[in-house]
């Protein structure tokens, strides 16, 4: 039997929701399951912990090759965890730029999906990284989305877009202070990055500097509360997320002619009806195949398409950035530099640097089309 710590606790509580709220997830537990170790003190802890739990647990340590001595910190963890009763362990190595956080986090998950082959992969987030998160967000004017808590389990990740069956979490209701117990019951040493203890980072400004202050004005049980808050922000969310879904089938009006999209057109009466929160979330699900990221600024000009309709210009929204995808070109009458045109198809890569992809308003409906650049 496991012992009764906060991180086995947390652990076990996250096993008993995934077979009662998601089984199929839940019964893929039997079979190995590859943890991401970067030799901290959260990700030995998981490891730790899954082994306990019986668990067939195969670690992969990612080396970004970014610091001095990373080979060294790479074979450590690795011997650790088979010293701890890993299945198995392996480095692999990756290539990305110095100082680059994003495509570091890319790397690493793309380097674990492949290994994992359809196996769950689990990661060693933490209350603490919740708690941090919802505060960065708040200093970025981020929506409700962005201060919602990582989920404990998803398909919606780069590591299952990479080949993961799935992603777990299964601490995030315990904090950095619980993984450190751990591993010190267990008498195993953790590294510390130095990458989180600089000022060069905004997290690590955020982990070492704000997160200290708000402790000692809120009090001790401040980093709980904001991570309680970003839970309950993640139900929030799911929840107006679904409504949108929902939504999205009863203002559709007219078949599109993307064949890889079964969207329509949107009823710009119907979306009028809606609250702004759904409204601005279809939007996002409408354009999801053909549109890039969308901003605050985006979703605010196409919602003006529907509720201030003045006769605006067709609004310009990003391509994606899948630049294979095969779209149907409808242009748009409203330009003149379109009128000899006539539709056809074209690889999205093709036509970015010809058309720019924009949403438009005709006979009350939402509609998004290719409109050329000639011109101007």
């Amino acid at each position: 039997m496991p012992p009764n710590t906060t991180a086995h606790t947390a652990f076990r509580n996250w096993v008993k929701r995934l077979r009662r709220e998601q089984p199929q997830l839940a019964e893929q537990l039997r079979q190995p399951v590859v943890v991401g170790l970067s030799g901290g003190a959260d990700s030995l802890a998981l490891l730790i912990v899954a082994i306990r739990f019986g668990m067939e647990v195969h670690a992969v340590i990612v080396d970004h090759g970014l610091q001095d001595g990373s080979e060294q910190v790479a074979e450590t963890a690795r011997q650790q965890a088979e010293d701890l009763g890993a299945a198995s362990a392996r480095v692999i190595a990756v290539q990305c730029r110095a100082d680059d956080e994003a495509q570091a986090r890319a790397a690493r998950y793309e380097a674990l999906g492949q290994i994992a082959k359809g196996k769950p992969v689990l990661v060693a987030h933490t209350a603490s990284d919740d708690a941090e998160g919802v505060l960065l967000s708040l200093a970025r004017g981020s929506g409700l989305d962005a201060l919602a808590g990582m989920r404990a389990a998803t398909r919606d990740h780069p590591v299952v877009h990479a080949g993961a069956g799935w992603l777990g979490r299964p601490l995030l209701m315990c904090d950095r202070a619980a993984t450190e117990l751990v591993c010190r019951e267990a008498n195993v040493s953790w590294w510390e990055d130095p990458h989180n203890r600089s000022s060069r980072y905004l997290r690590s400004c955020v982990r070492h500097k704000l997160m200290p202050q708000v402790t000692d004005v809120l009090g001790e049980h401040a980093p709980d509360a904001l991570a309680r808050s970003a839970r309950q922000f993640r139900a929030d969310s799911d929840a107006l997320w679904a409504i949108a879904k929902k939504e999205l089938q009863a203002v559709a009006s007219g078949a599109s002619k993307n064949r890889n999209s079964k969207k329509s057109n949107l009823n710009c009466a119907k979306l009028a009806e809606l609250p702004a929160a759904v409204r601005g979330r279809i939007y996002k699900l409408w354009l999801t195949d053909v549109a890039g990221p969308l901003t605050s600024a985006h979703i605010g000009a196409i919602d003006n398409l529907v509720i201030n309709w003045k006769g605006q210009q067709p609004t310009a929204i990003p391509w994606t950035a899948d630049n294979s995808l095969q779209w149907h070109v409808e242009v748009s009458p409203d330009s003149p530099d379109n009128a000899e045109e006539t539709e056809h198809w074209h690889r999205i890569g093709a036509m970015r640097q010809t058309h720019r992809l924009a949403v438009q308003r005709m006979d009350g409906e939402l509609r998004y089309c290719a409109i050329s650049r000639r011109g101007g």
